[in-house]
């Protein structure tokens, strides 16, 4: 476990939106993109860890979370897609990190969130998708590229989720937020910097 967390850190650039021009192809250039930058990549993930430490009772509810997730990331998207100019885009970028990292710190600390919370992040992940789409603006197989960054998304949801979901002592669910949080704030403060 720990050769895939440095492997996967490894891959990634330190600023937020640092990501190359992906206009060679599109599917394969969609699907890698949340995995090129830590910005993308730690607030997906983070966003299934969330919903498996916050909704582990409500098994319906967690699934629905993440589909309203998946479906900002496509409003986002589509919102890139007319021509929707929005401000302070790498800013909520970075908002969304230290808000998960923020969220986990909560959990750790054994508090619990709302679906209000959700509806934050849903906003959140919506800048993901819209951001996706300006940094593929140059793909020629523009939809693929969208279906492959949405599928990609989803699977970084899935794998907090299962992460999570792996735990079943409070005691070990306690201190993967306090050690994710940690790190989630840290990595936002990078960002911001």
């Amino acid at each position: 476990m720990k050769k895939i967390g440095i492997f996967a850190l490894s891959m990634c650039p330190g600023l937020a939106l640092a990501h190359p021009s992906h206009a060679e192809a599109g599917f394969v250039s969609g699907f890698i993109h949340p995995f090129t930058g830590i910005d993308h990549l730690a607030a997906m993930f983070g966003v299934g860890l969330i919903c498996s430490l916050f909704f582990s009772k409500e098994k319906n509810f967690k699934w629905a979370i993440l589909l309203v997730l998946a479906s900002s990331l496509g409003v986002g998207a589509l919102l890139a897609v007319v021509g929707l100019k929005l401000q302070f885009i790498e800013a909520m970028i970075t908002l969304s990190v230290v808000c998960v990292g923020m969220l986990l710190l909560l959990g750790g600390l054994g508090r619990s969130i709302n679906q209000w919370t959700v509806c934050g992040l849903a906003v959140l992940s919506a800048f993901h998708g819209y951001v996706h789409i300006l940094e593929g603006s140059g793909v020629m197989n523009f939809g693929q590229y969208a279906l492959g960054f949405i599928i990609s998304s989803i699977a970084l949801y899935f794998a907090g989720l299962s992460l999570g979901n792996k735990l079943t002592s409070v005691l070990d669910k306690q201190k993967l937020c306090m050690l994710s949080g940690g790190a989630y704030m840290l990595v936002g403060l990078a960002l911001g910097l």
